[in-house]
């Protein structure tokens, strides 16, 4: 049987201030679209992220506006309509990418027409952030009174978001369901702002945490470590990619049913941002020291995990956290400790960039696009097939998270730029036996015929097929995931 290639494409649309519209194809967004999002590293949450648009103002409603003062603070949001056919452009179904406010805007005449000479009308920089630094701006009186002794994880996650609801928007805050009924020390909140408790609060539990603008709410980011299993997937252009299944994260509270599906990207269509693989002493420590509260004595105390019998000299982390008990405190310093030596341990990939001209501007499935569409770090993982440095390392394996990068669209062409963090689990080291063709579906095959069916992706080395624990063949779902 013959597979009938497709075309998935995305566009973005613009929503500025009372919901003008822009689309991105259209002569008013001059320079496209660019976002920047994400962390620096493990131990780090997310910083807010960040807009830039230029587009052409022909009407001088945008000078009209700044005289008024109603730019400024005003809502900006990005939305990714999805297209299965292309012979029907609705774009109508999709996601939101991006949510937040407009922080600067600088205006300029527009080159004058060579024909006429006549004003074009003015050039129009709008930057802005997301909904998380307004956060920032939510600072508890002075006096405020600290948080009792004794409440529960979900009684504060409940109380941060009616302190900071009105003013982000943000409708959630989910965490690890485990530390939903732990309960916490007397807090201090007086004079810090809702960010800085938010940091702690997840801290606390010894997770970052994150914004996700589709769902427009805050969830915990999990460590990247656990058993994933790895399959064949028929992509859009009909050759079988290799991802990853749902990253097995542990749930957070309440609504949230993320199932955070991998994806696939290959070497002839991604481009590195550098030669070296790094490690980093910063990412690796080997000792912990975490203060708290202890419920049943009142006395402060501080916790240590460490293994300092390697004569590599001491490299701290100190860590504070808000529950009371000693056997929490414990099971939290292990997490900690077990991130910063496992995952932070593992050598790190070049940034990858994702350039659609090398896909004919399409992805390989809804999946897919969601996932690198997005300015906020969700869980998914991605296989990197044909990787040289996962081949140098030989039994380390090419599967990642993503810590943040940037997206920017450009007359109908997206380039994601993703900063990846290797995903830890037994096999990292220890690699798993040279398949054989017997091992693989006997259907599969090599080669470049035009029909594309049951063929490998052309970035797939021998490799890379020592990770593929299913070698079943699936097929990315067209409708959208359950996320």
């Amino acid at each position: 049987m013959t597979y009938e290639a497709r075309d998935i494409k995305v566009k973005p649309r613009v929503y500025l201030i009372d919901q003008w519209y822009y689309d991105a194809d259209e002569m008013q967004i001059l320079d496209g679209i660019s976002v920047r999002w994400g962390r620096t590293g493990l131990t780090e949450s997310a910083s807010p992220a960040t807009v830039a648009i230029r587009l052409l103002d022909p009407t001088g409603t945008w000078v009209q506006r700044m005289r008024d003062n109603a730019i400024i603070g005003e809502a900006i949001s990005l939305f990714a309509g999805i297209n299965f056919n292309t012979s029907t452009l609705t774009w109508e179904q999709g996601w939101n990418w991006f949510h937040g406010r407009i922080t600067d805007v600088e205006i300029e005449d527009a080159p004058k027409d060579p024909e006429t000479n006549l004003s074009r009308g003015d050039i129009v920089t709008i930057s802005g952030v997301d909904r998380m630094a307004q956060w920032g701006n939510v600072v508890m009186y002075d006096h405020a009174l600290p948080l009792a002794a004794g409440q529960t994880v979900i009684t504060r996650a409940n109380w941060i978001k009616l302190q900071a609801l009105e003013t982000t928007q943000i409708t959630d805050v989910f965490f690890d369901p485990y530390f939903e009924t732990k309960t916490c020390s007397e807090t201090a909140v007086d004079g810090q702002s809702m960010q800085s408790i938010m940091d702690s609060f997840y801290k606390s539990m010894g997770h970052t945490y994150s914004y996700s603008p589709k769902d427009n709410v805050v969830r915990n980011n999990g460590r990247y470590n656990g058993t994933i299993d790895t399959s064949f997937y028929r992509g859009s252009d009909g050759y079988l990619h290799i991802a990853p299944a749902a990253n097995p994260r542990p749930g957070a509270w309440g609504t949230d049913d993320d199932d955070f599906l991998g994806t696939s990207l290959g070497a002839q269509v991604v481009a590195p941002s550098g030669r070296s693989i790094k490690q980093s002493g910063s990412e690796r420590i080997n000792r912990l020291q975490m203060s708290y509260r202890d419920k049943v004595t009142g006395e402060d105390k501080t916790l240590v995990r460490n293994i300092l019998d390697t004569g590599e000299g001491v490299r701290l982390m100190t860590a504070q956290t808000w529950l009371d008990t000693t056997s929490e405190v414990g099971n939290v310093a292990e997490q900690v400790f077990g991130s910063l030596n496992w995952e932070g341990s593992l050598p790190l990939h070049p940034e990858v960039t994702y350039d659609t001209r090398l896909s004919g501007d399409s992805f390989q499935s809804v999946v897919q696009a969601m996932d690198l569409i997005m300015a906020g770090e969700r869980q998914y993982l991605v296989f990197i097939a044909g990787s040289p440095w996962t081949v140098r390392l030989d039994k380390f394996h090419p599967i990642f998270g993503v810590l943040g990068g940037s997206i920017e669209y450009r007359r109908g062409r997206w380039v994601i730029t993703m900063q990846l963090q290797p995903y830890y689990h037994d096999d990292v080291f220890f690699g798993m036996d040279e398949p054989t063709w017997d091992d693989l579906p006997h259907e599969i095959e090599w080669g470049d015929e035009a029909d594309t069916t049951n063929k490998l992706d052309h970035s797939i080395q021998w490799h890379d097929l020592k990770f593929v624990t299913d070698p079943s063949i699936k097929v990315y779902a067209d409708e959208f995931p359950n996320d």
